[in-house]
């Protein structure tokens, strides 16, 4: 599988409609998709919406996201690393 590394920036975090975009995006990618904590957290279905908000990921902290498809991935860095504070 491949690994992305991203730092959230959107705030405050992945909630509500940033986890139903993540999700959405997600499941366009035929294979598996996985979130977690970079620290070595567990990783979860991206493409579940309550597995995402129960993550409760807030803005500065680094996630890893896995799977096969890059162009999925690559949309779902961009998403998080887009900085909403302003």
């Amino acid at each position: 599988m491949k690994r992305r590394r991203v730092t959230i920036r959107i705030d405050p975090g992945l909630r509500a409609r940033f986890a139903e975009d993540f999700v959405n995006t997600a499941r366009r990618s035929p294979q598996p998709v996985s979130i977690g904590r970079a620290d070595g957290g567990r990783q979860i279905d991206a493409k579940r919406i309550l597995l995402v908000m129960e993550l409760d990921l807030d803005a500065g902290e680094e996630v890893e996201i896995m799977g096969e498809n890059d162009e999925v991935l690559d949309e779902l860095v961009a998403q998080l690393a887009v900085d909403t504070s302003r």
